[in-house]
């Protein structure tokens, strides 16, 4: 298109040239008004999109091309309307504008937005900045903008940064102390090997309901067992519930521990029991690992020949009383957990040991008191040790921590994707079995 104003002796013409060849006519930009007014010249183009920038290029004589670069600008691949504004130049001149596929643009005689404004068709009227662009990016790759992240794309600029985050391995966390710090208590050492059970799930234990204080030994290898001192001698696992989906915990029901306090049915209850069972073992120098595995709710202490050797929610009290109250719970499940008991093992004596477990509820109405215990003895394949993920929970909380510290935002954010999955299926399954035993 061509159009030629005059006022005041000057002579303009504008011409539209490609960069590419063989483009049609609907892919070119056009020119949609063109106007000289108060010492200044005002283009708008018509640009479709895959264009990265836009220039104006001028000279004073068609024959020796028009070359010179006046007002350049981005376009970043948008199409839309570009504007140029070009103070009046006082004498005749040539234009041509040109569009290419390159994101920077020439440098020109006039730059900027008092020289060229471009307005794309989409949502938000234009073009990011590169703030607002380093802002998108983050938003998009990851857990959104940080000061740091912030500054390690204005260092490297976007496109480094996004095959940085496509390539994690080259990204350094293992000097994130921020990261380290909360990852630690996640993860446990986990030492594979073959297991036989010293006390296994269902072995008889004896039993006693803490409606009064045992003995004081109770849970040394030198006390001794007698009829009138209230120990039944039971199957493992102990308790009750009211929950149908964990009866299946239990071998011997105590039906008397929560308390009722009205009616034909009502009665005080209590809020612990004590348990103990004698094992054999050979040589104990022989043994590598002695782990303690657990099903309980709420607290509870174990003994190994009277030495504490684990406790959970029952505070620092040390030898709590039959009355004392688990300090925690196990939040609606019971806990299911192995404690490596391996640097306790010099507390065994060759032939008859004893292991011994006091178990305690909240609070007298609690719903449920669950306690399955068994005593391992692992013998380790060497050199296969690697930190294991500690439970649900932890793998929930590893990834709302690496969306706030890691620098691997990318895997981070398709970490969660996957664990959101994970989550979602193991709660389906869970409910699913509920209802059919329910």
């Amino acid at each position: 298109m061509n159009n030629r104003r005059n006022r005041s002796g000057l002579g303009l013409l504008a011409l539209v040239g490609l960069l590419g060849q063989g483009v049609s006519a609907a892919e070119r930009p056009a020119i949609e008004a063109l106007q000289l007014e108060s010492g200044q010249l005002s283009i708008q183009v018509d640009v479709p999109d895959g264009y990265g920038h836009i220039v104006v290029e001028s000279g004073s004589d068609l024959r020796q091309g028009l070359s010179h670069p006046l007002v350049s600008g981005g376009l970043f691949g948008y199409g839309g309307t570009a504007s140029f504004f070009i103070p009046e130049p006082g004498q005749t001149m040539f234009l041509k504008i040109r569009a290419g596929v390159e994101t920077d643009p020439p440098l020109a005689t006039f730059m900027g937005g008092s020289y060229f404004h471009f307005e794309a068709d989409v949502l938000g009227g234009g073009p990011l900045s590169i703030s607002e662009a380093a802002n998108h990016t983050l938003n998009r790759l990851g857990y959104g903008p940080s000061p740091s992240d912030l500054s390690w794309i204005d260092e490297v600029g976007i496109e480094e940064y996004i095959d940085t985050q496509l390539n994690p391995e080259s990204i350094d966390d293992e000097s994130n102390s921020n990261l380290t710090g909360l990852l630690r208590g996640l993860f446990h050492e986990y030492k594979p090997g073959i297991d036989t059970k010293l006390i296994a799930d269902g072995d008889r234990w004896y039993l006693r309901k803490g409606n009064v204080a045992p003995p004081a030994n109770w849970n040394r290898l030198d006390y001794k067992i007698t009829d009138d001192e209230g120990w039944d001698f039971v199957p493992s696992g102990f308790g009750f519930s009211t929950d149908r989906s964990e009866r299946d915990f239990f071998r011997y029901t105590l039906n008397d521990m929560r308390r009722i306090e009205e009616g034909s049915n009502a009665r005080p209850g209590y809020l612990s029991f004590f348990v103990r069972r004698e094992f054999e073992i050979t040589d104990p120098e022989q043994l590598e690992g002695l782990l303690l595995k657990l099903i309980y709710d709420d607290g509870f202490v174990a003994y190994l020949n009277g030495q504490e050797v684990a406790r959970d929610n029952m505070g620092n009290t040390v030898r709590p009383s039959y009355r004392a109250r688990a300090t925690g719970s196990a939040g609606g499940d019971p806990d299911f957990a192995v404690f490596d008991i391996t640097d306790d093992k010099h507390l065994l004596v060759p032939g008859t040991n004893v292991l011994a477990i006091q178990l305690h509820n909240r609070g007298y109405d609690s719903n449920d008191a669950i306690l399955a215990p068994e005593l391992l003895h692992r013998e380790y394949h060497p050199g296969l040790e690697y930190d294991r993920i500690n439970d649900i929970e932890s793998l929930q909380q590893l990834i709302h921590a690496q969306g706030m510290f890691s620098k691997r935002q990318l895997q981070a954010v398709m970490g969660e994707f996957w664990e959101n999955h994970f989550t979602t299926d193991y709660d389906k399954t869970a409910e699913y079995l509920d209802d059919l035993e329910n």
